[in-house]
């Protein structure tokens, strides 16, 4: 896949996105995407989820996601090379395959010169947050 991934905020900005979607061995979800930005930014995500049915509406759906920069972007408090993490646990309702609900709960977590960066401007390393989405295709 291809295509112009948009990042709004307190900075946003627009990158060239080129990635791969699929499905791994043992039924393991992979994305992976490769970033470029203007002034040479780049940055790498990779996410990995898999699904556990508990019956056969109700899915429970870890998921984990990193993320690296190939360079230091201090406006935006990004460190040069491995930078965060994400790990999460998904609890969706499936009404049909292509309409499901979830509630859930992740944990961000910076390292590295990311980490630094942010505590030097007095912002935390770690979040703790709850999510709530619809998950839906047709």
């Amino acid at each position: 896949m291809a295509g112009v991934q948009v990042d709004t905020g307190d900075h946003s900005r627009a990158w060239a996105s080129l990635g791969l979607r699929g499905l791994a061995p043992y039924w393991f979800e992979v994305d992976a995407r490769l970033l470029l930005g203007k002034s040479g930014q780049s940055a790498l995500h990779l996410e990995a989820e898999y699904d556990l049915r508990l019956t056969q509406k109700l899915v429970l759906q870890p998921v984990a996601e990193l993320a690296w920069h190939g360079r230091t972007q201090v406006e935006e408090g990004e460190g040069e090379g491995f930078s965060e993490t994400v790990l999460g646990l998904r609890l969706r309702y499936e009404f049909t395959p292509q309409l499901a609900p979830y509630a859930g709960v992740e944990q961000q977590r910076q390292f590295g010169s990311t980490a630094a960066l942010r505590r030097n401007q007095g912002l935390a390393t770690r979040d703790t947050r709850a999510v709530l989405g619809l998950r839906f295709w047709f």
